[in-house]
Order: structure tokens, then sequence, then C-alpha cells
């Protein structure tokens, strides 16, 4: 399977989505607010020591045929690859959750969404579980962005670069430091090393490896 063989339909019939697909902020927050509805979020097989598949077909397989959820790598993994299919500007950003804890002082180990629009960047997550942003939040405006599942705002650091977005645990009254993002494009490849994976799937074949971070290398299989 090879990059180009996402199937857009399945994704969009996984979230129950049937609207709109061109590339605007309206669709965009469309498909940001379906999976919270239709894909849990689920890490039991990294609780378990098992590495998983973030290559396309690992993750369809898994989320779209299986029916599983998935966490912050998967869910975003393909919905990164359903943006770029429906013709979004969009590319992966590492992100330090800091949940009650000191900013800086964690690993990038979560992974979001960064979209470029007319109207500006936006960052979207589905992956977060009960975190995660509803909505898209716009990166360069100031004061609280609303939600459906409430307010949540992006502060900036000295140098006025979004930095940190604050938000609520669903259900919660108060708002709880969340999360940590930087804008730096991250792939696959980099996320495994992130996330201390000693095994990473690339997937087969080759010419696509080059786009997940991985050099493509010939190999012998016995297939008859």
């Amino acid at each position: 399977m090879t990059i180009d063989d996402f199937d857009l339909d399945a994704w969009l019939t996984r979230i129950a989505y049937g609207g709109e697909r061109k590339p605007t902020l309206d669709t965009l927050r469309a498909v940001v607010a379906a999976p919270a509805m239709s894909i849990p979020y689920e890490n039991t097989g990294v609780l378990l020591g098992k590495p998983p598949k973030l290559d396309i077909g690992s993750l369809q397989a898994r989320m779209l045929d299986g029916g599983r959820g998935g966490y912050c790598f998967e869910q975003n993994g393909l919905f990164i690859r359903a943006l770029k299919t429906m013709g979004f500007n969009a590319v992966g950003l590492a992100a330090r959750v800091f949940i009650r804890q000191t900013p800086g002082r964690t690993r990038r180990s979560h992974m979001l969404v960064k979209v470029e629009l007319p109207e500006g960047r936006y960052i979207a997550d589905v992956g977060f579980g009960s975190w995660a942003m509803s909505a898209p939040l716009a990166l360069d405006r100031q004061g609280p962005q609303e939600t459906p599942h409430g307010p949540f705002r992006i502060a900036r650091d000295a140098q006025g670069a979004p930095q940190v977005a604050y938000g609520r645990y669903w259900g919660a009254t108060e708002r709880v430091d969340c999360l940590h993002f930087e804008a730096c494009y991250y792939q696959p490849i980099d996320y495994a090393i992130a996330k201390r994976f000693e095994v990473f799937e690339g997937g087969a074949q080759g010419e696509h490896k080059i786009f997940r971070g991985l050099m493509p290398v010939e190999t012998c299989s016995a297939h008859w």
C-alpha cells in the first residue's frame, strides 16, 4: 500500500461525517468535532509494550476496518492524511503535555496538527482524549476561543510566539494548563524516536518511505 492509498470515504464514514469536503474553515471545524463522537481514545497497546504501526495501511486496518480507537499518533496520523486528501495544507506539530507540571520539563511526546487557511493558521487535535479541542484554534488570535466543550486560549512566549494551549477537561469547572506545542514539523520516524520505540514499521515498498522520514532499502522476500 502506498501513501496515496488512503481511503477518505472510509474515514469519513468512520467519523459519521457526510458534509462538505472543500478545504474551508467550516469543513475543518466539522471534521475536528466529528471524531470526538465516533473514535475513542485508546492506548492499550502502548501500555502493554506493543509498539504501534504508524504507516497508513496499518492505521486504516486497525481504526477504519477494525473499528478500534487510537491515541494521538494514530488518530492524528489518519486525520492529517484525511486533511491532505481533501486539499488542506496541513503538517504535524510536536507537543509537550504538562498537565499540572512545569512547562518545558516533559518530552515532546504528543502530536497535533497545524492547518494553513486563508483565514490564518489553526491547530487541531483529534487524539488527546478528554483533553482534546473539539474545534480548531486560531494560532494568532488573542483571548478565549470557544469550542463545543468550553473555551480554550493560546498563550505566548516572551517573543510573542504561540506556545501553550490552555483549556478545560471536558466537564471541569476550572481552566487547566494542558498542552505545550512547538511549531516544528515532525515526520513519523521523529515521533518514534521521541517515544523511544524500539521497533518502527515503515510499511511495504520503498518510494513513499522518504515522505515518512525513512530511507528506502532493498530487501529480499520469498513470495510465490
